[in-house]
């Protein structure tokens, strides 16, 4: 671990700019692989002063790949990307376990922010906001559907970990799906910039709970800032009943936070109590 050096960047003001940016230049890049109008030589230019260059200027920042944050899960997923989009092994072992670590040795990376330190038993990330966890959701997902390709599912590991990430906030929102104000987040709506992530939720899940939200958002054919490719729910049933999402109170354990809830003719009133 360690704190963190809030240096310059090559690209932007800071790493994790670049760690953004590089997450969707690399995925591109994947696509446009095979093109036959690109030459060898602009693949080798390509790889190497663009793609290897900012994997390398993000990982050298340790304090990047290893902690338990939406700003280390972003960069080591940014690492792993760009290393499966270079065919770069050292770069993917990065990505995948952490500086110098491996299968035994998780040091950071992938396998770390799946882990129980960044996501706790009771499905929270480990900053503990929510708008915090929103931006982990978006490496984790960038993680897991880019490893999904290269035979490891984040999806089900630890017994499905991430769906428990997925899961908190219907539990933790206030009954109209506002988020609360904690630490120094804001208020936040799952409804909203967010919800496509529960897209892919959906996908590998097929938890009709989710339908709640996305019914609210529907579908797109546009990639914008940190949404990726086109939408995955054209495949979906359209006449799928939606079960109700159940106020009830609940208590997140590993971060410290109680919701008190109790509903009535009148509607649904709740409380959080923040004791951790």
């Amino acid at each position: 671990g360690g704190r963190y050096s809030h240096d310059k960047s090559l690209l932007f003001d800071e790493r994790l700019g670049d760690a953004i940016w590089l997450i969707q230049v690399a995925r591109g890049y994947d696509l446009i692989h095979d093109l036959p109008t690109i030459t060898d030589n602009e693949r080798r230019v390509i790889e190497k002063r663009l793609l290897r260059k900012l994997a390398d200027h993000i990982r050298a920042n340790r304090a990047m790949m290893v902690n338990p944050t939406n700003w280390s899960a972003i960069a080591a997923c940014s690492v792993l990307v760009a290393g499966y989009a270079t065919d770069d092994d050292e770069l993917i072992k990065v990505g995948l376990y952490g500086p110098a670590g491996s299968p035994e040795k998780i040091t950071g990376g992938a396998f770390f922010h799946f882990g129980p330190k960044s996501i706790d038993a009771d499905g929270m990330w480990a900053e503990g906001a929510m708008g915090y966890q929103f931006m982990a959701i978006q490496a984790l997902v960038a993680y897991a559907e880019t490893c999904w390709h290269h035979g490891i599912d984040f999806y089900r590991y630890r017994g499905a970990a991430f769906k428990r990430l997925f899961d908190s906030p219907l539990h933790y929102a206030y009954p109209d799906l506002r988020t609360p104000a904690i630490h120094d987040a804001g208020h936040g709506n799952i409804i909203g910039r967010d919800t496509y992530l529960w897209e892919f939720a959906y996908r590998r899940y097929r938890d009709p709970a989710y339908l709640t939200l996305l019914n609210e958002s529907g579908t797109h054919l546009d990639a914008q800032f940190q949404k990726f490719a086109v939408s995955v729910l054209y495949d979906r049933e359209a006449d799928l009943k939606v079960p109700p999402v159940e106020c009830r109170s609940v208590n997140f354990f590993g971060v410290g936070y109680g919701v008190l809830r109790n509903t009535d003719r009148r509607g649904t009133v709740s409380l959080l109590l923040d004791y951790g």
